[in-house]
């Protein structure tokens, strides 16, 4: 799991740029967060054995990046239900859970 966060950083940190440019809208944002970072982040990981310490690893990253997306510090006084909530994606747990049953469909 620890590659996987370090290669998803890797790869935010190349689409830097778009995070920070105001002229993005938050849905095209979003949408690349989506399809590219959560993708690498959870790149098989519907058979990762999940422990609560990695659970709150991945949790804590999921709300990094959003907070970095939205240009949200954590000395603003923000939860992160509400940037959860601004952003409008789940959790990480949530959407891992989604991962694993549609894993568990194709291989019934």
């Amino acid at each position: 799991m620890r590659v996987s966060i370090g290669k998803t950083a890797e790869v935010l940190g190349k689409i830097r740029g778009v995070w920070k440019g105001s002229k993005t809208s938050l849905r095209v944002k979003m949408r690349l967060y989506k399809s590219v970072i959560l993708s690498t982040i959870l790149y098989s990981a519907e058979s990762w054995p999940l422990t609560a310490t990695s659970l709150k690893r991945l949790d804590g990253t999921h709300n990094r990046w959003q907070r970095s997306i939205l240009s949200v510090s954590w000395k603003d006084n923000i939860t992160n239900q509400e940037v959860t909530a601004r952003t409008k994606k789940h959790s990480i747990a949530s959407t891992l859970s989604e991962r694993r049953l549609c894993w568990l469909g194709h291989v019934l």
